[in-house]
């Protein structure tokens, strides 16, 4: 039923074996080279998120840094224009109150 295996057909299984081996430990140097670029990829890439959310951050602190100086600027033009409109009141007042001096 079963044949006898030749020497040489053993040779041959076991170079083809080696073969695998090595072909073998070549994909894993390249799996493990592909790996490291990835890795460093995706450090780079978490290095840049984190570049962005800081400056986001720091925008919203601006923006909000911004609008605290908007509000004090409205501030002293109201009271620059109720001391207008109080001023020509007072001269309005004066003209049709006081009008005989």
């Amino acid at each position: 039923m079963s044949e006898p295996v030749t020497q040489s057909q053993l040779a041959e299984v076991l170079e083809t074996v080696k073969a695998m081996q090595s072909q073998l430990a070549e994909l894993t140097l390249e799996i493990k080279v592909g790996q490291a670029e990835i890795r460093e990829k995706f450090n780079t890439m978490e290095a840049k998120i984190e570049a962005v959310r800081l400056e986001v951050q720091n925008n919203r602190e601006q923006l909000v840094e911004l609008g605290k100086r908007q509000s004090s600027t409205d501030n002293r033009l109201w009271a620059l224009l109720v001391a207008l409109f109080l001023m020509v009141a007072g001269l309005l007042a004066k003209i049709t109150l006081f009008d005989k001096v």
